[in-house]
Order: structure tokens, then C-alpha cells, then sequence
């Protein structure tokens, strides 16, 4: 049995490294204290390209919608057009983003304007003054 010992170390170990994220979270809040629900974008997971700036999104809401306690949406954005698409959408039982997850099948093929949620507004112009 001490033979595995060694073997199951160097497994749990290389099951660790393939299960870590493949970036670190640095979540930067865009929302206000009065503000109900706290809005923050991953400064970590910025990408940009021809077709846009990718950004994932988190927010945290003050109250339970049907048992959901926060989402993250990864979002494309044009910072010219000021519009966004969800590209991916995930649900949590618990705040910031921990808990049980429900990945969706939340996805626009519409561009949507981002005028229309100020939490998107604000991610907008963080994302986009980098």
C-alpha cells in the first residue's frame, strides 16, 4: 500500500493543476453602494480582437430571482457601438459567483445596446478606457 502513496500524490497533484482555472479572477466592481445589485467585470479575462472586446461579467443580486444569488455572463462588446452579445451565461445558488452552477443556454444572436442596463454601462466604460 505505501508503494501508491506516491502515486496518488503525484494524481491528486496533476488533477489539481488541469482542474485550475486557466487565468486568475480579478473582479473590479462598477456599481455603488446604493446600488441594489453589485456589478463587477474580470480584469483578468479582458480579450480583445477584430470582432470586439470579451469581457466576463459578474453580478450579485441583493435578493434571490427564482434561487439564484449571482450570475457571470461572458459578453462581447463594441466599444464604438456601444452594444454587447452574451456569448455565455451562468447561474449560481450563492453570492459572488460560488455555489451550485447552472450553466444556461443563454445566448444572443442579437446585438443589444448597452443603454439599456446601467450595470452594462459602467463595465463599458471600464473595459473599454483600458
Amino acid at each position: 500500500m505505501s508503494s501508491l502513496k506516491p502515486i496518488f500524490t503525484v494524481t491528486v497533484a496533476l488533477s489539481m493543476l488541469v482542474a485550475a482555472p486557466c487565468y486568475s479572477e480579478d473582479w473590479e466592481r462598477v456599481s455603488s453602494d446604493t446600488e441594489a445589485n453589485k456589478v463587477y467585470y474580470d480584469l483578468d479575462s479582458i480579450e480583445s480582437n477584430a470582432q470586439g472586446v470579451y469581457v466576463w461579467i459578474m453580478v450579485d443580486f441583493s435578493t434571490s430571482v427564482m434561487g439564484v444569488f449571482s450570475k457571470k455572463s461572458h459578453v462581447q462588446m463594441d466599444c464604438d457601438k456601444k452594444t454587447y452579445r452574451i456569448h455565455q451565461e451562468i447561474l449560481f445558488e450563492s453570492s459572488f459567483g460560488s455555489g451550485e452552477a447552472y450553466v444556461t443556454d443563454v445566448i444572443t444572436a442579437e446585438i443589444i445596446p448597452v443603454a439599456k442596463d446601467q450595470g452594462l454601462v459602467n463595465v463599458m466604460n471600464g473595459v473599454c478606457a483600458l
